[in-house]
């Protein structure tokens, strides 16, 4: 509930939208009244735009994240695989480089 003084010293008590427009009609003019229930509808068309925006960046922005966790992860099996190369007697030069050249290309698809 809502208290309302009014300009000509009457209180009015609102407890919803349409008791509000309905003082907004009986005070001032049928026009306000539309008016102000149009303005109410845009606003809430945008509110509701906005929240779904909201959670369509959401979306994406989760997406991203799993994209990304997934590219670490994979990031992490190599440097295990570097790591178990490293200690084994038969590991070339070569073997490393191709392996940090995969890493590389990770890296670079993910900036």
């Amino acid at each position: 509930m809502e208290m309302f003084y009014l300009n000509d010293g009457t209180r009015e008590a609102i407890f919803n939208d349409e008791q509000f427009e309905d003082l907004l009609r009986d005070k001032l003019s049928s026009s306000v009244a539309i008016y102000y229930k149009e303005k109410i509808s845009e606003l809430k068309e945008k509110a509701d735009y906005t929240a779904i925006k909201v959670n369509t960046d959401l979306d994406s922005y989760e997406s991203d994240l799993e994209f990304n966790r997934n590219c670490f992860l994979e990031l992490y099996d190599m440097v295990e695989e570097l790591e178990r190369k490293i200690c084994e007697k038969r590991t070339t030069k070569l073997d490393i480089s191709n392996l940090l050249k995969r890493m590389e290309r990770k890296i670079s698809s993910q900036i």
